[in-house]
């Protein structure tokens, strides 16, 4: 079986000409539809519903209290897209439901979609499957939060991407820009963390009419979402935007270990990057590391671009929650799909990250432990699975450490 992925040749002209054997690869698709996007779509679907909890214990009850006063923000970034779509159901809590497990499952469904068209139909089954079910996007689908939005917007760009260097239709470039500003619309911090590899990708593909009806669309809606997160702000507390202004430097500085240095704080803050990183993905971290060799090649590049951005921020800057890798997941997987193409160990190391996840996250429990690796395996890792879920179990690791004391 040929890996399409690993011969790229240079192009002359690469706001013309789309994207080096394309044509098989466009081929191979349309002649081979099948119904799988949409099967482990709704088996996502359903093991989503049958996973929820209760109101998510986090931002789930701001969420809701937002939505049912007609005020629509929360702690920045307000979270406005997020909070009016949910406020279209009947139901608060019901409505966040509802888009979280779309989210899911549409994102799921539109992965399949782009795994297919850029490695052979059993590693993209597969890895679709790993995608699925790892353990903190299987979390983020049945908590009301607005971290599932970046299952699906992400992906569904990329797959526009993929399209429009098949075609150079403008249809697609629109795809793209729509889903990239919709997806900022949900998490505005994903979507500045996008924003390099759409405008890198805009701006050396799309000829300049093309370019500028894409920025324009992206200005437009994202001021549908801008505008209202703004006025709501202003009303919503005695210190308007500005009170909502303050807290990003907060954001920024306190656990940053560029403006800190090496303290527990911003030593805690990585590792909150890397132990669910590493939970999720060990058995096939090697074949992501072996991506790196293939760096020069146009789509290997553009997943790398999608992921670095971010995760500088997070090592450097500030996360929160295994849950803010989300949107750079799918870029993880894709590349790792990119490597494994073709190769023997494709399966046995797809099928262990695939039953590893499954596992972690439907039987975790925690360990009667008071050993310092398990607190952490706690606090980063175990809290984002379906124990975490079912009991509101939220272990902070600074409370676990004081009480083994």
């Amino acid at each position: 079986m040929t890996d399409n992925s690993s011969s790229e040749t240079p192009m002359l002209n690469p706001k013309k000409r789309p994207l080096d054997n394309t044509e098989h690869i466009h081929s191979y698709a349309m002649k081979n539809r099948d119904p799988y996007g949409w099967v482990i779509g709704l088996v996502v679907l359903f093991s989503r519903i049958m996973t929820s909890g209760p109101v998510y214990w986090a931002d789930g009850p701001a969420h809701i209290r937002a939505i049912q006063s007609h005020v629509y923000i929360i702690e920045p970034p307000g979270y406005w897209l997020l909070n009016r779509s949910a406020s279209l159901f009947s139901h608060a809590a019901a409505g966040l439901h509802i888009l979280n497990w779309s989210f899911s499952a549409l994102g799921v469904a539109t992965f399949y979609l782009v795994a297919k068209r850029i490695v052979s139909r059993r590693v993209a089954r597969l890895g679709t499957a790993v995608y699925a079910a790892v353990f903190y996007i299987w979390f983020s689908g049945g908590v009301h939060s607005s971290y599932a939005s970046q299952i699906f917007f992400p992906v569904l760009m990329f797959y526009f991407f993929l399209r429009y260097r098949e075609s150079s239709r403008l249809a697609h470039l629109i795809g793209a820009s729509v889903a990239f500003a919709v997806g900022a619309g949900f998490r505005p911090s994903d979507g500045a963390f996008l924003l390099p590899l759409f405008v890198y990708f805009v701006v050396r593909y799309a000829p300049w009419r093309q370019l500028a009806c894409s920025f324009a669309l992206v200005f437009v809606i994202c001021m549908g979402w801008l505008v209202p997160t703004y006025c709501a702000y202003s009303r919503a507390s005695a210190g308007g935007v500005g009170k909502a202004v303050s807290y990003v430097p907060h954001i920024m500085t306190v656990a940053s270990v560029l403006h800190n240095g090496v303290t527990r704080q911003s030593m805690a803050n990585v590792a909150r990057y890397w132990v669910p990183l590493i939970a999720a993905f060990w058995p096939i971290s090697y074949a992501l590391m072996c991506s790196l060799k293939r760096i020069k090649e146009e789509r290997t590049f553009w997943l790398w671009l999608w992921i670095v951005p971010g995760s500088l921020f997070f090592n450097l800057i500030y996360i929160s929650d295994a849950t803010y890798l989300n949107f750079l997941t799918a870029a993880i997987v894709l590349l790792v799909l990119i490597v494994l193409d073709g190769k023997w160990q494709a399966v046995p190391l797809l099928a262990t990250c695939l039953v590893f996840n499954m596992l972690l996250f439907l039987f975790f429990v925690p360990l009667p432990s008071r050993k310092f690796p398990v607190e952490i395996f706690d606090a980063y890792v175990g809290r984002y699975t379906l124990y975490g879920i079912r009991h509101q179990w939220w272990p902070n690791l600074g409370v676990l450490m004081s009480q083994g004391k």
